[in-house]
């Protein structure tokens, strides 16, 4: 990220746990079952399209994390309103007893 988009620093924890999760994925079956449907960009030619397209549209907001269309941002609120329990099942107060019912989702 660092090279394609100046002025971005890229740190890396060094006092965080080592991720112990395998992201090791064989897309072979996927090859054989999609040819028509394979990766046409690499990562860095994809970080410089997006670069270029943010840039061309004027994007500004140095506080797009805070947008409420952020998904983190939906489930806090959500929680916040009761919304979403602690495991984000969904729950709806009301009813004519006033009862709760909840979905997990």
């Amino acid at each position: 990220m660092a090279a394609a988009i100046l002025g971005v620093d890229v740190s890396i924890n060094t006092n965080a746990p080592p991720d112990r999760r395998s992201y090791r994925v064989s897309y072979d079956l996927f090859k054989e079952l999609a040819p028509g449907f394979q990766p046409r960009f690499d990562l860095k030619s994809t970080i410089h399209e997006m670069t270029d397209g943010l840039q061309k549209a004027g994007f500004q907001n140095a506080a797009y994390r805070e947008s409420q269309f952020i998904r983190l941002n939906v489930i806090n609120r959500f929680r916040e309103q009761a919304l979403l329990d602690e495991k984000l099942g969904m729950s709806f107060a009301g009813g004519r007893d006033g009862a709760v019912s909840v979905w997990t989702v």
